[in-house]
């Protein structure tokens, strides 16, 4: 039995490695985003908070996402397709990463790809709702949430040339690879 279970971790680990990400992001009006989420926005955020709205789908995950610049930090919130929040991620800087986690990351990456260039980082916050928007209105990180790193790279590998979603967690082990397939039409920033 034990066997059985380290066998689906390892093909299910190098499945998620496996993938590709294709995402598609569209921006959408205020007004087709479920109500609660607007709501719990707008009682954090100054009525006239400038709020951009997109619908996003990545395979079978489907939220709608908020992206603003609160307090100086750029925020990307997700709320899933009933109006409940799912993540807070803030776009950081590389130098703001602790020197160990940095220094783990660079291993990792030079192993990973022949050349590499970080284009964004953000970090990930995952937890009870509360916990979520008390990032954003009180600036405070509860010890409870679960911490990722989203960042993503233009990365050289095997002669080829790729952009790549990498996922690590809050001690910089790699938890997910993803190639990003790019579709012009699906490029769109704040």
């Amino acid at each position: 039995m034990r066997f059985v279970v380290i066998l689906l971790v390892l093909l299910m680990s190098g499945f998620v490695f496996a993938q590709d990400k294709i995402e598609i992001e569209k921006r959408v009006k205020e007004e087709d985003i479920p109500e609660s989420a607007v709501e719990d926005l707008a009682d954090i955020l100054e009525p006239d908070h400038k709020v951009k709205w997109y619908y996003q789908a990545d395979g079978s995950k489907k939220v709608y996402e908020a992206k603003f610049n609160f307090n100086s930090k750029d925020f990307s919130v997700e709320f899933d397709t009933s109006g409940l929040i799912y993540n807070v991620e803030i776009e950081i800087e590389l130098e703001s990463l602790s020197p160990i986690f940095r220094l783990k990351l660079d291993k990792r990456l030079n192993r990973l790809f022949d050349d590499y260039n970080i284009r964004k980082i953000q970090i990930e916050y995952l937890g009870e709702e509360d916990d979520l928007f008390e990032i954003i209105s009180e600036d405070e990180i509860d010890d409870e949430l679960n911490v990722y790193y989203e960042i993503e790279v233009n990365a050289k590998s095997s002669k080829k040339r790729a952009l790549y979603e990498l996922i690590f967690n809050d001690k910089a082990k790699l938890i997910s690879k993803r190639k990003i397939k790019l579709k012009s039409t699906d490029i769109l920033d704040y």
